[in-house]
This record gives structure tokens, sequence and C-alpha cells, in this order.
């Protein structure tokens, strides 16, 4: 959870050091997949990506030497980002209590699946999990089935990663007033409320239960079979149906259910219109219907698959794909910046080995000596 943000503020600018445990270094660095299907603690596709402009050093902070420097480490940090479960923080002395008191300035972003208090305070939880007890879900699939999860890792890193780099950069520049440095939690389940709130508000306000709504809200608001592949329509405005209606010969039936608006909490029913609709949309690739629909100023789209996103005219246009050479993965493409700056470009640095800067951290700026470097790495504090 706390790789995205750290990600997202070593891009723009940070200098961002990743703490790993010795030898096995961070768990994402066992999750593939692996270039040519060789697992390789440096070659896993998520530390790959996640880890982009990062340094990586060795350090078992259990251990009382490791823990010391630790804290040399935070006297010259601006920021810890932490992502224990809160009774280990309290074993290892990393919560906020007792770090304000020897390192006022620094700002501490702690990330947990439920948070910091509560009773679900040290549960853990996975993707799956979260976005089943956010409500997430709930609404997510065809009516009368299961749930459709998402794919990705959106509760477990992006909606909780965003939150916690604007949290961050929030508490520094209440720092640059203050001088004082402060707590920033996320949790992630709540991270996932503010990204799906809606539903949950609809229930508070109205008492209406938003069913499982699917993929199909009306005939022109849904994802349809084209020749070559799906088609996605997103005609929301009685303006844009009318201009369906037109564009698929069909203005004869505008007054049918078919291009009726949806209503909160049920499908648009079926009926003949749906399949002379559906005769048409096949008789037309996906790019010809996108074409000719965003022409008329009607929202539209198409599925696409992996191959085809990087190959994408706008991606390239807006350079959202990197080619960043690793010495152990070799070149290949990664996500760039999620959003842009004029000034302050992202930064496209590999991701690091494991422990890699360890004598660059410890060496050079701590000033600990290669006898004592040795010394430490073989009793597994580095």
């Amino acid at each position: 959870m706390g790789g995205y943000a750290t990600r997202l503020l070593a891009g723009y600018g940070f200098e961002v050091i990743k703490v790993e445990p010795p030898r096995s270094g961070d768990p994402t660095r066992a999750v593939g997949p692996f270039p040519n299907d060789r697992p390789d603690p440096n070659r896993g596709a998520t530390s790959l990506f996640l880890d982009t402009n990062k340094k990586s050093v060795t350090l078992d902070v259990a251990k009382p030497a490791g823990r010391a420097i630790l804290d040399r480490l935070l006297e010259r940090a601006d920021v810890l980002i932490e992502t224990f479960a809160p009774s280990r923080a309290d074993e290892l002395e990393l919560n906020y209590s007792g770090l304000e008191k020897r390192f006022p300035r620094l700002v501490v972003t702690s990330i947990t699946p439920f948070g910091k208090d509560g009773p679900y305070r040290d549960l853990d939880a996975c993707e799956l999990v979260l976005e089943a007890m956010s409500g997430w879900l709930f609404q997510s699939g065809e009516p009368g089935h299961a749930p459709t999860r998402t794919r990705g890792e959106l509760a477990t890193a992006m909606a909780p990663g965003l939150l916690a780099a604007s949290g961050t950069l929030a508490a520094l520049a209440w720092r640059a007033n203050s001088g004082e440095g402060q707590l920033v939690e996320v949790a992630a389940m709540e991270a996932m409320l503010a990204a799906s709130r809606y539903y949950e508000t609809t229930y508070a306000f109205r008492g209406l239960m938003v069913s499982r709504l699917g993929t199909t809200l009306s005939a022109t608001y849904c994802y349809r079979p084209a020749s070559d592949g799906w088609a996605a329509l997103c005609a929301t405005t009685d303006q844009q149906r009318e201009i369906c209606a037109h564009a698929m010969e069909l203005s004869e039936h505008l007054g049918d259910p078919a291009f009726a608006p949806p209503t909160v909490g049920s499908n648009t029913a079926p009926s003949n219109v749906t399949d002379l609709i559906n005769r048409w949309v096949t008789q037309h690739s996906r790019e010809e219907i996108f074409h000719l629909l965003q022409g008329m100023r009607v929202p539209s789209g198409y599925l696409t698959t992996a191959d085809e996103v990087l190959g994408l005219d706008q991606l390239k246009a807006r350079q959202a794909f990197s080619r960043i050479d690793h010495p152990a993965a070799g070149a290949l493409e990664y996500p760039a910046a999620p959003f842009k700056m004029g000034i302050t470009p992202f930064r496209t640095d590999r991701a690091p080995l494991l422990g890699e800067h360890n004598e660059e951290i410890y060496g050079t700026e701590l000033g600990i000596g290669a006898g004592d470097l040795r010394r430490l790495e073989q009793e597994g504090v580095i």
C-alpha cells in the first residue's frame, strides 16, 4: 500500500529510501510475473513498477543495531511512510506517539487495511477482502449472480496510495508554516469508501439499497458486441439517446423503453428494440462505432486488450508508458506518470536492486565504515 504512494513522491522529486528486510527484501519482490518466468527478487513485475526512482537499503529494524541506524535515518528524514500492523508498530516503537517526541518535525504516514484503532485494527486484508467489506463488491456484477471483483490493485495500492501521497504533501505544507510534523493515517477500507461513496450516500439519503446493476444500464449505456470485439456505448442524456437512435436508423423507436434513461437501483428491461440495436452494433467494428458516435458528441469507446493499450495512439502521444532498462530484468515498458506537471516532470529511473544503496546511504551519508558494514551484514542487521 505504501509502495504506490512512495512511487508518486519519488517520481516527482523526493529522495525515497526503501527500507527492506535483509536477504529476502520486501514481499512485493516475490510477486510476478517475472521476465522469462525466472523468479528473482530483482525481477518481479510489482516491485519493478512500484520501486522506480527509489533507493534500496536492507535493514532489520527489530534488532537494536538496526533500530539505531533507522533512528539516524529518521533524524535526516522529512517523512516516514510505514505499513506495519498497529500492534507491530507498537512493538517496534514506531508508533507516532513515540516518534513525535524524538522527531517533532517528522511527518509519519501510516497505511493499514482497517485503521490504527477500532476492533479490526490488527486484522489483515487483501484486495478481495477490502473490496467486499467496503461495499464495493455489492454493486459489482450482474443482477442475481455472484459479485464480480475488479482486476488490479485498487484497494491495496492505488486508492490508499493516492490518498497517502496527498495527505503527506498536505502535512508537509502544514509543517512549512508551523514547523510541526504530524500523523497522516490512511485506512485502505476507508479509501475504498471514498471511491464508492455514491452508493452509501444513496442509501443514507433515500434508504435505497442499490442492487448490482450489471454492465447494461440501458440499451445505449452498456457494452455490446461489435464485429471485432466489444463496443462501449455511453449515451446518458435525451439528446445523446436521440443521436444514437438516428445513427442506428431507429428514430421511430425512441419511445421504446430501450431508449429510456436508467433509474437508480434497477436495470432497463430488454425489449425487441434491444435486438435491433445489437444487430446494428454487430454490423460495425469497434473503431467505426467509436469514431461515428464521438463525431456526433456521444461518449463511446471500446474494450481493449493489454497489447492494444500499449499501442493506442492517444497514449503514445501522451507518453503514458516509459521504456526503462534494468540490469536484472532488461528493457521493459512501464506506466509513467498518473498526472503531468509543467515544470517538474515525472522521473523514470529504474527500480533498485535489493540493498543496492547500502554503501551509499550507510557508508557515504551516515559515515559507517566498510568494516562495520561487513560486520552488520554478517550479523543479519543489513
